[in-house]
């Protein structure tokens, strides 16, 4: 059914996406379920549809904290606090966010990352630290992010070793991964169901020991920083 949203003029019409896309609400990339206006090519994914708008939330990792659902930065807001960046993934905040009384920020997508994943039958937990070196980008620190925010990791514990993913590699490693059998509403797991590990075969991308050889289009073009 299609329905209104404050951010748009027209009605939103839920459909589901066979390839990633845009959100125009948090300006960070989607998948599988979103409200579309076919008109305007306006696209919110179910986090900016649906956002805690006129109530406080909370977020296990800020036990003491509450956070608000914003548009956009309030007007009253001085200069320097309007640029903001996500506590989660260290990305900019360039459209919707949740703010909480301590100054931090986090994209809606963020907020409600799962608590767990499984990549190639391995069972990832998020962390709200980063523990060692990513298994996507091999740094420790995330590139293009803030030196003064840590940001979150997913981390694996197996008879081998531990095994670790920024958030936001995660998020480009689903962007490689896309197929159409995502069928359930953890959009990023099942993004990530056809991933194999580093060191096997990758949707059709060869993987050699440190990076991929061919990096997503998409990404590249149409996200640039992702989440």
């Amino acid at each position: 059914m299609e329905r209104n949203h404050f951010s748009h003029r027209h009605k939103l019409k839920p459909i589901s996406s066979k390839k990633p896309y845009f959100c125009s609400g948090c300006k960070e990339p989607g998948f599988e379920r979103r409200h579309r206006c076919e008109l305007c090519d306006y696209d919110l994914h179910k986090d900016c549809m649906d956002p805690h708008r006129d109530e406080t939330v909370r977020h296990k990792f800020f036990t003491n904290s509450t956070f608000r659902f914003l548009s956009e930065p309030p007007e009253n807001w001085p200069r320097q606090k309007r640029q903001r960046y996500c506590y989660a993934c260290g990305k900019p905040v360039k459209g919707f966010f949740y703010h909480d009384e301590d100054g931090r920020d986090l994209h809606p997508s963020c907020h409600k990352l799962p608590s767990e994943l499984s990549v190639d039958g391995v069972d990832f937990t998020l962390c709200d630290k980063v523990l060692s070196t990513c298994l996507w980008c091999n740094k420790k620190k995330r590139a293009r992010t803030v030196s003064g925010i840590r940001g979150w990791s997913y981390v694996s514990k197996t008879k081998d070793k531990e095994r670790h993913f920024h958030v936001s590699c995660l998020t480009e490693l689903a962007l490689e991964a896309w197929g159409k059998e995502a069928d359930n509403d953890n959009e990023l797991g099942s993004a990530l169901k056809n991933v194999k590990l580093p060191g096997q075969r990758l949707i059709g991308f060869r993987i050699s020991g440190k990076k991929v050889v061919k990096i997503a289009k998409f990404g590249l073009k149409q996200i640039g920083a992702l989440l």
